[in-house]
């Protein structure tokens, strides 16, 4: 499959701010895919908006978070974590505790949770390094981690549901109405 990509660079009025976005044109030539596949990208706030269908092929703007955030995030927990080093174990869970229950908080939206359990589980295997790197011997194999020190941290989940049903689309009462 041949690609042709451009990066078309836009200035545009996103309401009482002047913001820059990118506009990337894809045109894959295949028997399958004739028409070119027009996608805005957009990064607000730490995500990444795009354009996308959804799984029954509607028009959706899809979030994600903004990778060169993430990366950077990444890098600062896995300093907190080394300094935290001679504080203890358990407050270096505490910390994550809290870390990660935020970041969830925040990044937890609808179409966002594949990389927010990425960051979960890149945050959780920065956390088993550190603690097996306070003494000389290994303290922790990653099966006992994930049996005693996995349950405490928060697991991965949608927080807030951006494309939730209409009030006349749910039910309420009987179906026999």
């Amino acid at each position: 499959m041949a690609c042709l990509e451009r990066k078309i660079y836009v200035a545009f009025n996103n309401g009482p701010w002047l913001s820059r976005g990118r506009l990337n044109i894809r045109q894959h030539i295949s028997a399958e895919n004739t028409y070119p596949r027009i996608c805005w990208i957009q990064h607000i706030l730490g995500f990444t908006h795009y354009v996308t269908r959804s799984r029954k092929g509607r028009f959706v703007v899809g979030r994600k978070t903004e990778g060169k955030r993430l990366r950077n995030k990444l890098k600062q927990l896995n300093v907190k974590l080394r300094k935290m080093r001679t504080e203890g174990g358990r407050a270096m869970v505490a910390y994550l505790r809290r870390h990660l229950r935020g970041h969830i908080q925040y990044y937890g939206v609808s179409g966002n949770s594949r990389i927010v359990a990425r960051y979960v589980y890149y945050a959780t295997f920065y956390l088993f390094k550190w603690l097996n790197r306070r003494s000389q011997r290994s303290s922790l194999t990653w099966k006992r981690f994930g049996a005693v020190v996995r349950p405490l941290l928060p697991q991965a989940r949608l927080v807030h549901d951006l494309y939730p049903k209409p009030q006349w689309m749910t039910q309420a009462g009987s179906r026999m109405v």
